[in-house]
């Protein structure tokens, strides 16, 4: 339930690992007591994210008290929507966050049942928003990534004490984090392997991620490798308006590329 609930995940880290988490509060609507309660415990410029849904649904960014007023009312106006179309059954709400400001990343980790933890290679990020549009959803993913190692060794620190603080166990755990200039800030955990990594981790690595997914929920030691013997990047196109993918032009300029 904590991995699933970005609110009560950022209680626990604040409870057990206060440098890894940005700062963050829960709003209940979008009236001036909510925005200046924002200002005093968060600061702009702000995230204001859903605590239970995935897939950048309703993530966005102020910087100003007018822009987070605005993004409030129009969230409030769809969340409950949202939470029924997702099977969501808990209560919609609301989290607003520091808006993080640095490289992105993430790591998928196995986790024994007494708490061991071995970690995938981090997978680079870069957000539609990076790109100049306005949305947050992931645009690219790429692996291998070229981290020094004590970089590192610091994120692998920042995955471990965020598990621990969720209490996770025998599962694996998709962990997104942040590279900021104040060291590395969790973004969320998840419950679960993450997209693409089955496909990403085998074709880059040789890592089999279901097959170790398994094994730590069976008791065994998954196998991990570190060293990539290719190079992989996923992207998720989104056009600003809906209709038909009726053709791909060039496909097979894509497979002659090196």
């Amino acid at each position: 339930e904590i991995a699933t609930d970005k609110q009560r995940m950022r209680e626990a880290f604040a409870d057990h690992c206060h440098e890894v988490t940005p700062h963050h509060t829960r709003v209940e609507d979008d009236s001036i007591e909510s925005i200046d309660a924002v200002e005093e415990k968060v600061g702009y410029p702000v995230i204001v994210k859903p605590a239970n849904l995935a897939s950048s649904l309703l993530i966005q960014r102020c910087d100003t008290a007018e822009q987070l007023q605005a993004a409030l009312t129009k969230a409030f106006i769809a969340i409950e929507t949202l939470y029924q179309e997702s099977d969501r059954h808990e209560e919609p709400a609301l989290i607003v966050e520091q808006m993080l400001e640095g490289e992105l990343y993430s790591v998928d980790t196995y986790i024994a049942n007494d708490g061991a933890m071995w970690h995938c290679p981090p997978v680079a990020y870069v957000t539609g928003q990076s790109i100049g549009i306005d949305d947050f959803f992931l645009y690219r993913r790429s692996a291998p990534v070229s981290l020094e190692l004590v970089d590192w060794l610091a994120c692998r620190r920042a995955v471990e004490q965020g598990i621990a603080a969720i209490g996770l166990r025998a599962t694996t755990a998709h962990v997104e984090l942040c590279k900021t200039r104040d060291g590395w800030k969790i973004i969320e955990i998840g419950p679960r392997v993450g997209r693409y990594r089955i496909e990403m981790y085998r074709d880059v690595y040789g890592i089999a991620h279901s097959d170790n997914d398994v094994r730590v929920r069976l008791g065994q030691e998954p196998e991990v490798i570190a060293e990539a013997h290719a190079s992989c990047a996923v992207y998720s196109i989104y056009p600003a308006a809906e209709g038909i993918l009726e053709r791909i032009e060039r496909f097979d300029a894509v497979h002659e590329l090196p």
